[in-house]
């Protein structure tokens, strides 16, 4: 049977979290033979390993849950700006008004008009 790429980065993957397992074992090993080795009774270098472990999950699930928070209120901001009710003005029509045939917007003719202009009266 041939092997895929994906079995193949599988595989990689795979060793690298076995390593990433086995160094952060050894690291959480040596902080609590160091702490026995300075005359703390193991029960409690047990106790402050496993204190240092949950402050590190701590720390790391209020960072994931600020990063959320940000993202929401990014996502938010993006969809207000894009659907929020935005005022535009009325554009100009051509119409016929108080004023005859011109260019009005809102009820006001905007367009140039002089009433003593012969070539002005529809």
């Amino acid at each position: 049977m041939a092997t895929t790429a994906f079995q193949h980065r599988a595989g990689t993957l795979t060793r690298l979290a076995n390593w990433l397992g086995r160094t952060s074992a050894r690291g959480w090993h040596k902080t609590g033979t160091a702490l026995v080795s300075a005359g703390l009774p193991l029960k409690a270098a047990n106790g402050v390993v496993f204190v240092l472990k949950l402050a590190i999950v701590g720390a790391l699930l209020y960072f994931a849950f600020v990063l959320a928070l940000v993202m929401l209120f990014a996502v938010a901001g993006a969809w207000i700006i894009r659907n929020g009710e935005h005022v535009e003005e009325d554009e100009p029509e051509w119409d016929y008004g108080i004023s005859g045939f011109g260019l009005y917007q809102n009820g006001v003719r905007v367009d140039i008009y002089d009433p003593s202009d012969p070539n002005g009266e529809d």
